[in-house]
């Protein structure tokens, strides 16, 4: 629905069209997050503390509800927690010779060095996106790759995020956390827009 400012009755449609679906994108955020509709936007608040305001948006009456949604679901991103998947390679056929070289030219450090040649760690960062709560179900997207995944999480999802929010568990502890509760589901092909999102 393109709509001009100046359509009174227009703007009170889509004022209403918008309501009803920013509550349910809310359902779905991996954040707790509370806000106030105004006559021209929406103010969103961290929690419902409403202490930390996220983002104070102003309706583009110019482009649709959803895209208006689309838009501040990429502010919101910023906000999205993080969990970092740390694998660690052992390689050991390698001589002491390629080791310093590799020292040399800083592509390792000592403490990657092992008696029996070196580790080489691989770093992933999953961006948490969407929340199913009463499947316990989220979506999770590589930051570099923007690989999506849907998992089926063995443990309440909404305590998991609350731990993961409020820093009980490291980026690194809430990925080993998460993986030995979690089961890989299909994505469903309605979900690929979880993919291309950001």
């Amino acid at each position: 629905m393109i709509i001009s400012k100046d359509n009174k009755m227009n703007q009170e449609s889509f004022n209403k069209i918008f309501a009803k679906k920013f509550l349910n994108f809310c359902n779905k955020l991996p954040i707790f997050v509370s806000y106030t509709l105004t006559p021209d936007g929406i103010i969103v608040y961290e929690d419902e503390k409403r202490e930390e305001e996220l983002l104070n948006y102003k309706f583009d009456y110019s482009i649709n509800v959803q895209k208006n949604i689309f838009q501040i679901k990429k502010i919101l991103a910023h906000h999205f927690p993080v969990m970092t998947e740390v694998r660690v390679e052992e390689i050991t056929e390698v001589t002491s010779d390629e080791i310093n070289r590799l020292l040399n030219e800083r592509k390792i450090s000592m403490e990657d060095v092992t008696a029996k040649g070196y580790q080489r760690k691989y770093r992933r960062n999953w961006v948490i996106e969407k929340l199913i709560i009463n499947r316990d179900e989220l979506f999770i997207r590589d930051s570099k790759t923007f690989e999506s995944r849907r998992y089926k999480l063995r443990y309440p999802v909404v305590t998991f995020i609350k731990k993961v929010l409020e820093h009980e568990l490291s980026r690194a502890s809430a990925w080993d956390f998460f993986i030995g509760r979690a089961e890989l589901l299909k994505l469903d092909p309605k979900d690929e827009g979880v993919k291309n999102a950001n």
